[in-house]
């Protein structure tokens, strides 16, 4: 029996419209604090829906917030979700 669920309901209260190749989608943003080792930063994600980002490929342009970053990940996880690593530009 193949997953099927109602994936708006999810991005409504913290989603955020970003611009990722070209379109714009609902996505929700995380830019988590992170210490490997030993070197401190940010990780910059997207979490969205796996049909808006089916084409997206690696060092794709994205726009969060006005910021400019390249897609760096693409990280799907079989139950439509992905979440696409992003580098600041």
């Amino acid at each position: 029996m193949a997953f099927s669920e109602n994936l708006s309901v999810f991005f409504t209260d913290f989603a955020e419209t970003v611009t990722v190749s070209g379109s714009s989608f609902l996505a929700i943003f995380d830019n988590a604090y992170v210490d490997a080792l030993g070197v401190a930063g940010t990780r910059p994600a997207l979490t969205c829906k796996t049909s808006d980002v089916s084409g997206v490929v690696f060092d794709a342009a994205a726009t969060v917030r006005t910021i400019s970053y390249k897609v760096v990940g693409i990280e799907p996880d079989g139950t439509g979700i992905t979440v696409l690593l992003l580098e600041r530009q």
